[in-house]
Order: structure tokens, then sequence, then C-alpha cells
């Protein structure tokens, strides 16, 4: 994949994420070579206001506010920090140069903190 700036980009799918996108691509009726495209015909690539609508869109029918694409960045960064995923691998997978980006993406709690201080100085 082609990403910001020009750069290539790898990504990493779940079994469930494959099989959820296997169905979508089987259900489409469209030629377009896009990966994603608006439901109505001429079927055009969805562009970043369409991927963000469409984010809304799912965040007001899961009871969730402030949804955004980035906002799925943020905790995936999150998350994997949290499962000890190493601070230079997050940045890989998010496609960061520089770990201080990283750093910036993600948000932790202070519980999580003092949790990690007393279990290494335990």
């Amino acid at each position: 994949m082609i990403g910001k700036g020009g750069k290539e980009r790898k990504f990493y799918l779940s079994e469930i994420s494959a099989e959820y996108l296997q169905q979508y691509l089987k259900s489409r009726t469209d030629d377009t070579p896009a990966l994603f495209v608006s439901v109505k015909a001429p079927f055009d690539r969805l562009g970043k206001e369409g991927i963000e609508v469409a984010v809304k869109r799912l965040g007001m029918k899961a009871g969730v506010d402030n949804v955004h694409p980035h906002r799925f960045r943020r905790t995936l960064a999150t998350d994997l920090v949290k499962k000890n995923v190493p601070i230079q691998e997050v940045a890989e997978i998010l496609g960061h140069a520089d770990l201080r980006t990283t750093q910036v993406y993600v948000c932790l709690d202070q519980e999580s903190v003092k949790y990690h201080y007393n279990k290494a100085i335990a």
C-alpha cells in the first residue's frame, strides 16, 4: 500500500479482519480497482472525507463520541504498548520514522504507569 508521503507501507490484518475484508470484496458489484469505494454508482474511490463520514457513522451506531480515523491509530498504538510490544515495533506498524511521533500517539493512564513501575522494582 502507498501511504502518506508516497511511502510504501506494510499493514497487517488479523484473521477475522481478513475474513470481513473477503466478505466485503465478494459483495461488491463494481470493477473499480480501489479497495474502498462509495456505495452508489459510479463507485468512486472513497476519499478522506468519505472515510471520515463512514467512521463517524460507525461511532454513532456504537454510541462512541469523537470518533475519527486517527482515534483508531491512537488506540492501536496505546493497546500495543500496554501489551508490551516494543515502541520500535509500534512505530514500524504505524509507519513512523521517528519514535517521538509514536510516543505522541500513545496515551498511557497513570494506573498503567504505576503498575509497570511497581512490577519493575518489585
